[in-house]
């Protein structure tokens, strides 16, 4: 998503630039800090420089369910042993997570357009 935004919000391009430059093994962290680091604080400081919040557009996440935990996977084992220490499932949760606590950031100046197909994990985490 930080990427996205440097492409085409350039307001943001320095912002994002400087966070990176602050904290360059920020990648290594877990999603909820790459998002604060990488998109939330950067835009808080590009809100608060401009007139408000107002809303900038839309982000569409699209075909969240094929989200695979294949980062996960330890390179120094290989063979059966050689399995992500998180499943997809937790994955895409932990995506949904990260997008609804940034929805629900005041300076979060997007609304957030999730695509997927109807898995259980979805339908749970929508309607609880």
């Amino acid at each position: 998503m930080a990427y996205q935004l440097v492409q085409h919000q350039e307001d943001l391009k320095n912002a994002i630039s400087t966070a990176m430059e602050k904290n360059p093994v920020v990648l290594k962290k877990n999603l909820h800090v790459q998002m604060e680091t990488l998109v939330l604080a950067p835009l808080q400081e590009v809100v608060h420089q401009s007139k408000g919040p107002g809303p900038w557009g839309a982000i569409i996440v699209n075909s969240l369910d094929e989200c695979e935990a294949e980062q996960y996977h330890n390179t120094k084992v290989t063979g059966p042993q050689a399995t992500p220490t998180q499943t997809d499932v937790q994955d895409q949760l932990e995506i949904l997570q990260v997008l609804q606590a940034a929805s629900l950031d005041p300076d979060f100046p997007f609304r957030i357009l999730i695509a997927s197909r109807p898995k259980p994990i979805f339908c749970e985490f929508f309607d609880p």
